[in-house]
């Protein structure tokens, strides 16, 4: 238990991805331009805490399934570098606003 209220206090004032994510929207877009991409992360969030609590014992019990997540995760990974290193950035200022971050957008150029 001890483990687990360190995690949760040091969690509770790092920043993490989607606190920057959000952040950055935040002030480009404005509050309620953001509520989107926001509640979008909170869907996400939410869903994988209730799969993890649902599948808890299963998972420790099948160590095939950790095999085969770990090289799911693991090119999963890779694919998120390529896209790193061979991504251009915006050009313009104008470029940031014709982004769309929303939770249903399918618009999106790679």
């Amino acid at each position: 238990m001890l483990a687990f209220l360190l995690f949760v206090v040091v969690m509770s004032f790092t920043p993490g991805p989607n606190t920057i994510m959000a952040m950055v929207s935040g002030q480009q877009r404005g509050f309620m331009n953001s509520l989107r991409l926001n509640f979008g992360m909170l869907f996400g969030i939410c869903t994988i805490g209730i799969i993890t609590a649902l599948f808890a014992s299963w998972f420790q019990r099948t160590p095939s399934f950790i095999f085969i997540m770990k090289v799911i995760g693991s090119c999963y990974l890779g694919y998120l570098t390529y896209h790193v290193f061979t991504s251009k950035p915006y050009q313009s200022k104008s470029d940031i606003g014709n982004f769309n971050t929303g939770f249903f957008d399918t618009n999106y150029e790679y």
